[in-house]
């Protein structure tokens, strides 16, 4: 989250917890018998009702529009049941049957088309992101070799950061990442150091 914010934002934060691990903070609530010592962890949507956004999403009337599923050479697989039901490298829950596992690719919101195919063809090492917020009000002289983080989850992959006078940057990595998804933060770093990021387009 550190790197949507700019100095405006950090000149007004405050990090109480400090260089508490969440372990000792826990121990803390448990202390001053602050009820939320035992609360269990939130690793999704923390405000949708068990976790479940498809279902949040359906009961927004938003629209599920069924369609086809195709393999990379365009023969139709089966059917999908709308694409926000889907995120990419999801492998289980596709309904379809096959000899070998399949994993979503792409989902191509012009044609409500879900592309699917083996893990092999997952993995990505370059991509475009932007616009790029900088946290410290502008680019870093040399980015030539800084981390790359594109889930929050996700290993951090060494990579270079080539500018465009736009906003956008063209982001090459040392090696292929499975989870690269337009919608997403690139995070980058150097060390410790969050330079900032922005939203994955292509």
């Amino acid at each position: 989250m550190l790197s949507v914010l700019n100095q405006v934002d950090l000149g007004y934060t405050l990090f109480p917890l400090g260089n508490l691990t969440k372990g000792e903070v826990r121990d803390h609530a448990r202390r001053l018998a602050i009820p939320v010592a035992e609360k269990p962890e939130s690793q999704d949507l923390c405000f949708v009702p068990n976790g479940n956004y498809r279902n949040f999403l359906r009961q927004q009337n938003l629209a599920f529009l069924s369609g086809p599923i195709l393999d990379q050479d365009g023969e139709v697989l089966g059917e999908h049941q709308g694409l926000a039901d889907y995120t990419i490298g999801q492998r289980r829950g596709l309904g379809i049957v096959t000899s070998t596992p399949l994993y979503v690719l792409d989902k191509v919101v012009d044609t409500n088309t879900l592309i699917v195919g083996p893990r092999s063809a997952l993995g990505r090492d370059h991509f475009k992101a932007g616009p790029i917020n900088w946290i410290q009000g502008e680019a870093p002289d040399d980015l030539s070799e800084v981390g790359v983080q594109v889930r929050y989850k996700s290993q951090e992959v060494l990579g270079s950061v080539e500018l465009f006078g736009d906003g956008y940057v063209e982001v090459k990595l040392t090696s292929d990442l499975p989870d690269i998804t337009p919608g997403q933060s690139a995070v980058f770093y150097q060390g410790e150091i969050c330079l900032g990021g922005g939203i994955i387009q292509s």
